[in-house]
């Protein structure tokens, strides 16, 4: 279980990290007279005040804390195990 968190938590980064890049949208509006008016746009911000870069720091601490909490909880089932024996 704590491997497919592991894995969830990469996933994280990485979307984390896809909000860098430009955004592709279009729109197409109904104009009067029967027509339409089509719009693409690219979107890429240019300042966010560090908010991309904090969303990708804080992934990256939740993946190592699921990492760190698999080692403790590793640790114990063997002192465990050792206590029984």
């Amino acid at each position: 279980m704590s491997n497919q968190a592991i894995k969830g938590a990469d996933a994280k980064i990485q979307s984390s990290k896809w909000k860098f890049y430009p955004t592709p949208s279009v729109e197409v509006a109904y104009k009067t007279s029967d027509r339409y008016q089509t719009t693409a746009r690219l979107e890429q911000p240019l300042w966010t005040g560090g908010k991309l870069t904090s969303a990708v720091d804080l992934a990256v601490s939740q993946k190592n804390e699921i990492e760190l909490e698999q080692q403790e909880t590793s640790y114990k089932l063997i002192d465990n195990y050792f206590n029984i024996i």
